[in-house]
Parts: structure tokens; sequence; C-alpha cells
């Protein structure tokens, strides 16, 4: 494949509370993206409210130490989800960017969409 020159996404998924669900959904999204003839980046955002048991911290970065295409973003929340997608944003030097949520229903519909 080749890739288009100069060409970079960013995709920035917040991961609040998804935990090991996350997993699947990451190597779905990545299998996609691999399709693609552009540089791309998944940034998963698994910011967490101190003191909570939630995983999802835990999983986002051990899914950026499997995959140099997927990178963590975990910080302890200092807002809601416009402050966690400004976090996911803020690091990327990307030429288009787009968001997704890791929750419910709207992974299959998007998967279905992109598939």
């Amino acid at each position: 494949m080749t890739l288009v020159t100069g060409s970079y996404f960013s995709l920035v998924v917040l991961c609040y509370r998804s935990g090991r669900s996350l997993v699947p959904f990451v190597e779905r999204l990545r299998h996609v993206l691999s399709r693609c003839n552009f540089t791309w980046e998944l940034v998963l955002v698994g910011n967490y409210i101190e003191g909570s048991e939630d995983e999802t911290p835990q999983v986002v970065r051990e899914l950026a130490e499997r995959w140099p295409d997927v990178s963590a973003v975990v910080r302890p929340k200092e807002g809601m989800m416009g402050w966690d997608m400004r976090m996911g944003l803020m690091p990327r030097a990307a030429n288009t960017s787009a968001s997704s949520m890791a929750t419910g229903s709207f992974r299959s519909r998007l998967l279905s969409r992109v598939s």
C-alpha cells in the first residue's frame, strides 16, 4: 500500500470507564485504519477520577505499549468530556483529527459504517 505523502490522521477515542471492553474495539479500529492509504494514529484517552477502581487507564497504557500507532493520554480528570477531548487533541500535530467514544452501541454503528 502506498501512503499519501503529508497526510496524517489522528483518531481520538474517549475511553472513560470502558475497561477491558476497549481491547476488541481498538483491535477492530486498527484493522479498519490499516486499510487506509494515509498515515494515522489512534489516541486513547483514559482519564480517570482519582480514587476510582476504573481499570481503563491501565488498559489504555497496555494497548499503547502493544502498538506503535496507538498512544495513551491518561490523567486524573479535571473536567468533563470536553476537557478529556482537549487532552487527547493537545499533543497531536495531525492534518485531520476525528473523535469517538468507546461506549455502548456507538461502537458497532461506527465500525459498521467504516468497514
